[in-house]
């Protein structure tokens, strides 16, 4: 494959046609060829190339077996959260954000989860701005007692963010995940509330 030159002018090029060529190839290409030449990319000294690596990745995500997307892929990933690039980071979290519904929960919970709380605490503001975009995108795969416990405690910060860009995204990103916090009390209380007027209709 193409990607696997060393002339890094063309594995750039090639990198960002696979957006395009994603839907043309079999998925057993996909799977046996095109994901490991692509992994090679996650470890190029240029910021360009992991960058561009990360976006090919995203576009054959979909088609990618459960083993190469949920195993050797997340755990690629995962390192990149720490890249010296910032604007790898921020798109570490762009990329989590885009998989996390069609990641399983407890994937959610191990993977993307703590990236998107770990971004939250980023030095670099579009970093910060990124993961509370993410989460505000993701707030319907994340549970009450979740956004409660995780979400809510980590976005208070952020509505007093040095940067106005970040606090305008956290406020109403914090407003929308104690909407799911109050719905879920509400509905604690009326269950509350049925269950005692059933004991006091058996008296």
């Amino acid at each position: 494959t193409i990607l696997v030159i060393r002339d890094a002018a063309v594995r750039l090029e090639a990198l960002k046609r696979v957006d395009a060529l994603a839907p043309l190839l079999a998925e057993e290409f996909i799977n046996r060829k095109l994901f490991d030449a692509l992994l090679l990319g996650f470890g190029d000294a240029n910021d360009d190339a992991r960058l561009l690596t990360l976006m090919a990745m995203l576009a054959i995500a979909p088609r990618l077996s459960e083993k190469n997307k949920t195993d050797r892929l997340l755990r690629v990933v995962k390192r990149l959260e720490a890249d010296r690039s910032a604007k790898i980071r921020t798109n570490v979290v762009i990329f989590y954000g885009r998989l996390a519904p069609d990641l399983s929960e407890a994937l959610r919970h191990k993977v993307a989860l703590p990236a998107f709380c770990k971004a939250l605490d980023d030095g670099v503001p579009f970093v910060r701005l990124a993961a509370v975009r993410a989460l505000g995108a993701c707030r319907d795969c994340f549970s009450a007692p979740v956004a409660a416990r995780l979400v809510a405690p980590k976005l208070v910060p952020l509505a007093l963010d040095p940067a106005k860009p970040v606090r305008d995204a956290a406020v109403p990103c914090l407003e929308a995940f104690l909407s799911v916090v109050r719905k879920a009390a509400d509905a604690m209380t009326r269950d509350e509330d049925a269950k005692r007027e059933a004991e006091a209709a058996k008296r």
